[in-house]
């Protein structure tokens, strides 16, 4: 969550030093904060990348015996700033559990919304179909997303999960002007034996001026 403290722990590593990078290309002296263990806030939400390069032991000459690793993590925006969203798409039962919500939903018209949708298949014996559907308004668009367009602003994507297996998105969306934007978002879900349900919710997402 935006202002919030994130611990970001590499000490596993075999490594002599740990050089961390937020939101920045990695230079020879331009790290952030240093350590196996370090902490950081972001005071933005959204996606944010997060490098760390680590030294080997007796690494000496710079550029050698180094590594590099970089992660994006999706920070949230604070409770009191999140657009209320209307009948979430949530459920957990002892067989399924599904959740669409929104991670970056007050945006301005340089930066995208992000929605992550996850699920678990929990059922020890049958096979859990998913589809996902998502109508998105005039004015905005999915960027970057494994939902296929199917026409009239509607985007789909059908996951199909094991026993025991999970499922998992992030979707970006961009918007072309400022306004108060709903997002529809439909799941149905069925087991082997075709008993499908359906959860239906919508998520707001704000967009301002740059």
């Amino acid at each position: 969550m935006v202002g919030e403290k994130i611990v970001f722990d590499a000490s596993e590593s075999t490594a002599s030093k740990w050089e961390w990078f937020f939101d920045k290309s990695p230079g020879l002296v331009n790290f952030d904060a240093e350590g196996a263990q370090v902490t950081h806030a972001f005071e933005e939400s959204g996606a944010h990348t997060v490098t760390l390069r680590t030294t080997a032991p007796f690494g000496i000459i710079p550029g050698l015996n180094m590594d590099r690793t970089t992660k994006t993590v999706y920070v949230e925006e604070r409770e009191a700033s999140r657009p209320e969203t209307k009948n979430p798409i949530s459920t957990s039962t002892d067989r399924i559990s599904l959740h669409l919500r929104g991670v970056a939903t007050r945006i301005s018209t340089d930066e995208t919304a992000v929605l992550q949708f996850s699920a678990v298949n929990l059922d020890p014996e049958k096979d859990l179909s998913i589809r996902l559907v998502l109508k998105v308004p005039s004015g905005m668009s999915l960027r970057g997303t494994s939902l296929a367009e199917s026409g009239n602003g509607q985007y789909a994507a059908t996951f199909e999960l094991p026993p025991g297996e999970t499922a998992g998105t992030s979707i970006r969306l961009a918007a072309t002007r400022t306004g108060h934007f709903e997002i529809e978002g439909i799941a149905n879900y069925s087991f082997d034996e075709g008993d499908e349900q359906t959860r239906q919710g919508t998520i707001p997402i704000i967009v301002t001026d740059s």
